[in-house]
């Protein structure tokens, strides 16, 4: 299965110059933990929520082999074209302050 038009697709929603991507999968408690501290951030900061897009991986299953990914949750930073910048793996990780700092600096262009 090719992917590369769904990454399109997933990249041009964004329109900016890097983007995260949370994966998750259904049923797992790291997971929760992870959207609840995003979700209570963006609480907070609802403009940071352009730059972050969540996925539940049994809903897009063919990008876990593009992006190699085993655990869950697992937040990637994205270049325009798809290409791994950076990635944080587990629930524990992934706090609020985290994706404060993450989705800040996409949004000042330094990642």
């Amino acid at each position: 299965m090719n992917t590369q038009p769904h990454l399109i697709q997933i990249m041009n929603r964004f329109n900016k110059a890097n983007i995260a991507v949370l994966f998750k999968k259904t049923g797992c408690k790291p997971c929760k933990l992870a959207q609840k501290n995003l979700r209570e951030l963006l609480l907070e900061k609802e403009y940071l929520g352009e730059f972050i897009k969540v996925l539940d991986i049994e809903h897009h299953t063919a990008l876990r082999g593009v992006y190699c990914l085993e655990a869950f949750p697992t937040l990637l930073l994205l270049d325009p074209h798809g290409q791994e910048i950076k990635r944080t793996v587990g629930g524990r990780n992934l706090t609020k302050e985290y994706f404060d700092t993450a989705l800040t600096e996409i949004k000042q262009g330094k990642l």
